[in-house]
């Protein structure tokens, strides 16, 4: 596995906490996972490929009872948990993330302070501070998925920054990642929704070949957003909660969309990943156990909690 990580060009912290992991809770035995789906939701993309056979977990906070810390990304737990369920990914798995997309959007952007020029926003907000570290932990865990081998796919809505987060543009910097339009709507979705799908893999774009229905703004059976006239009889635009939080859910449609596309795919994954073992067998494993001066520490995604946990 540490191998399959330098291949994948991951930073020695995650190195170390793969080997601290592994170390603490045993996960040299794969146990054949094949998706891998976190902000899960409803979990369209896991019962998807649960009806055609595959075996598929999910990673979602409310699946847990309130104040676990078991579906919690932040948290050391969740965080860990999440990284131990990538290690055991098996051959050709697929994995859907979809990293809360609240505070990098367009709706509150007056409150969180986020601009194209300005990502990370105004770190003095809860959420703002929060998301941030999301999306820095978010990145490691694809670089154990490109480890791994996976298909992966990072959906966000089009309006979303987090595409500008420094440490997601680290990662694209270094690695070919595709980027496609993709309109829920075309799923069964009350709204359009369009959506940004990153992916490693081109084959993304065969997911639109599985909608369910054409879409046109006429089959819209909501609005995610309204218009106030202020005063001065200029107009705000606000988002309406409710309808925001419902469309966040992915359609049946999508879920069986994907699974559909990563089965047609699964072959050339598995001999991809032939490939890459051969590869990797033939790079050295550095020393990586201790840090290096001025070596890239990863605070930013609050690895030292993370390491102090599994050293407990």
């Amino acid at each position: 596995m540490l191998q399959r990580l330098i291949l994948a060009g991951a930073p020695r912290a995650l190195l170390r906490l793969i080997w601290g992991l592994s170390q603490a809770f045993g996960l040299e035995n794969p146990q054949h996972v094949q998706a891998f789906e976190t902000f899960s939701g409803h979990q369209a993309v896991t019962r998807g490929h649960r009806r055609r056979g595959l075996r598929a977990v999910s990673f979602e906070r409310n699946d847990h009872p309130a104040g676990s810390p078991q579906g919690d990304w932040l948290s050391d737990v969740g965080f860990t948990h999440a990284l131990s369920v990538d290690i055991q990914l098996c051959d050709g798995a697929q994995s859907t993330n979809a990293p809360v997309c609240s505070s990098w959007t367009w709706v509150g952007r007056s409150q969180t302070g986020r601009r194209s020029f300005l990502p990370l926003g105004d770190p003095r907000v809860p959420t703002v501070a929060e998301g941030n570290i999301m999306v820095s932990r978010m990145v490691l865990h694809l670089f154990v998925l490109e480890a791994r081998g996976c298909w992966w796919i990072l959906e966000q809505p089009m309006s979303s920054l987090l595409e500008e987060h420094p440490r997601f543009q680290q990662f694209i910097s270094s690695h070919v990642v595709w980027r496609y339009t993709l309109r829920m709507g075309a799923f069964g979705a009350e709204t359009a929704k369009p959506h940004w799908l990153y992916s490693n893999k081109p084959w993304v774009r065969e997911i639109d070949f599985h909608c369910s229905r054409w879409w046109h703004p006429a089959l819209a059976t909501a609005e995610t957003t309204s218009f106030v006239l202020r005063e001065d009889l200029s107009r705000a635009t606000t988002g309406n909660k409710g309808t925001l939080k419902d469309s966040q859910h992915y359609p049946r449609a999508f879920g069986d969309a994907v699974a559909a596309v990563h089965l047609a795919h699964e072959a050339e994954l598995r001999a991809a990943n032939a490939a890459a073992d051969a590869a990797a067998s033939l790079l050295r494993v550095p020393k990586f156990e201790v840090a290096k001066r001025g070596e890239d520490p990863w605070e930013d995604a609050e690895l030292s909690s993370v390491d102090e946990f599994l050293r407990s």
